[in-house]
């Protein structure tokens, strides 16, 4: 069996005028607000809900690195705490943070098997912008599938990440 990729999903737009079977694909992908990011294995039934909600949304495969950002730095449990090496510890299998997020990436544990883990990341707005108009889809545009360029858009809106050294950036 192939390995599973993992697509990083962040919300663009808000809600303004969005028409209802939009609005409930993207509220079943758990992206409330602009600017929220949920972590999914690649499959063909979510191809198709990122294909439906494609004027709102952008997506794209993540590496290892910025899927541990993401639950270091960004991710919360109930309560809105931060999460840490010890409630980890406490509530799963795991006994790191880093540890989850790499059986995460590999595809064998979700955010499930944290108990109290919100599914959402909160991020930033990125520095410097999304690169482009957020109603033309990508690369003229922040909309619609990146690639592998998704990890470079987190990374810069992770507050004080140290993004490795992207060409695209060193104009």
């Amino acid at each position: 069996m192939a390995e599973q990729k993992i697509i990083a999903i962040v919300r663009i737009r808000g809600n303004m005028e969005t028409r209802g079977p939009v609005e409930s694909t993207i509220m079943q992908l758990h992206l409330t607000r602009k600017n929220h990011c949920v972590l999914q294995k690649d499959t063909i039934y979510l191809r198709g809900m990122l294909k439906h909600a494609k004027d709102y949304i952008a997506w794209g495969e993540v590496d290892a690195k910025t899927v541990e950002a993401l639950f270091v730095k960004m991710g919360k449990t109930e309560g809105d705490k931060k999460l840490t090496d010890e409630y980890v510890a406490k509530n799963s299998k795991f006994k790191t943070v880093k540890e989850f997020s790499d059986a995460v990436f590999s595809g064998t544990a979700s955010w499930k098997d944290v108990k109290g883990l919100k599914p959402i990341f909160r991020l930033h707005p990125p520095l410097k912008g999304y690169g482009g108009s957020i109603k033309l889809p990508f690369p003229k545009g922040a909309l619609g599938n990146r690639k592998d360029k998704m990890g470079a858009l987190i990374q810069r809106m992770i507050p004080a990440f140290e993004p490795a050294v992207h060409p695209e950036e060193n104009r």
